[in-house]
């Protein structure tokens, strides 16, 4: 339709839009339960004539929605050649943090670097601080096992930058774990075992119960949920809650 518009993502379709000139806009997803669904709503002027529209009304939403569904989707917009292409232009002013980290098997540390900015970008984690994220990679490369562990790291190097969103009137209100949840679960996760291990049917329903009640209580005054873990549980804890 000549009033269509669409996002394609590895050849599928994330949603569809529609423009009016007497409408607003009307948002036809097909990617599910998360994403939110626009009504129509005609605009009407004195006489059944199209009205005067800006095209500001028009654009703003569109990029409004385009911006949500690439920040959504950011990790998945990041192809290797894509990383490759950051780490190039990069190097162009500050090529010793770039050769630091692909001094040794360029193939197997370049899919290391892709892996850990797409584990960052899929937590809504900022990527132009490239600089840091090379030196800390680097560091890390030959000591830990993989790009999960290794995205933890960079992300305490850049723990301003991802705590400053949570901040209102410079303070972090914030969750904190029973100390001895936490060490059980940490001590399950430095065995090899997995969160989900440890807990028990009855168990599981009475933390969350818990963490609901919780979470409750931050988001009446307006605030952001932030629950505090030591970074040996962060990872497994946020895939496990989510």
């Amino acid at each position: 339709a000549p009033n269509s518009y669409r996002l394609i993502l590895n050849e599928s379709v994330c949603y569809r839009g529609d423009v009016f000139l007497a409408r607003r806009i009307s948002w036809k997803s097909q990617t599910g339960p998360k994403d939110i669904n626009h009504g129509v709503k005609k605009v009407e002027s004195p006489g059944d004539k199209f009205p005067e529209i800006p095209m500001k009304h028009v654009i703003d939403p569109i990029f409004k929605k385009l911006e949500e569904y690439v920040t959504r989707y950011a990790d998945e917009l990041l192809p290797r050649q894509g990383a490759m292409d950051l780490l190039d232009n990069f190097k162009r002013e500050q090529p010793a943090c770039v050769e630091g980290v692909l001094d040794s098997d360029t193939a197997a540390r370049l899919s290391l670097v892709h892996r850990v900015l797409r584990n960052l970008l899929s937590e809504g984690i900022s990527i132009r601080n490239l600089g840091v994220i090379l030196e800390v990679t680097a560091d890390f490369a030959e000591h830990l096992s993989g790009p999960d562990e290794i995205a933890e790291q960079v992300r305490e190097a850049l723990r301003v930058q991802v705590t400053s969103k949570y901040k209102k009137q410079d303070k972090i209100h914030v969750m904190v774990l029973d100390a001895d949840l936490e060490n059980s679960l940490i001590n399950r996760i430095t065995t090899g075992g997995k969160i989900e291990d440890h807990f028990k049917a009855t168990l599981e329903i009475r933390f969350f119960n818990n963490l609901v009640e919780a979470i409750e209580r931050i988001i009446g005054p307006g605030l952001p949920p932030v629950l505090i873990c030591s970074p040996l549980l962060r990872k497994q804890l946020r895939d496990f809650i989510v």
